[in-house]
């Protein structure tokens, strides 16, 4: 769990930890992704920093969704989370 990820190097250093340390797999959960540029492809299946069976991320970042959602379905791991509902609430 983060607050907010770039290039989630911190994320991926706990994940191999926890996997060394015998985790079946490991999931992520960032309130907002930023992923500048094409880092967002580096944590899909084949990238470098594939360690996460899935990455939630919240809709906070409507470049961000918008790059999730072209992302190639074989590939994307990532699952956004819908914010709005909870928001309104609080209104």
């Amino acid at each position: 769990v983060d607050d907010m990820v770039k290039t989630g190097g911190t994320l991926v250093e706990c994940a191999k930890a926890l996997m060394e340390a015998g985790a079946v797999e490991v999931s992520a959960f960032c309130a907002h992704a930023a992923f500048p540029g094409d880092s967002i492809r580096r944590f899909c299946k084949g990238g470098d920093r594939h360690v996460f069976s899935r990455f939630f991320v919240s809709n906070s970042n409507p470049t961000v969704v918008e790059r999730i959602q072209g992302l190639d379905k074989k590939t994307n791991v990532f699952e956004v989370l819908d914010i709005l509902p909870l928001l309104v609430d609080d209104l």
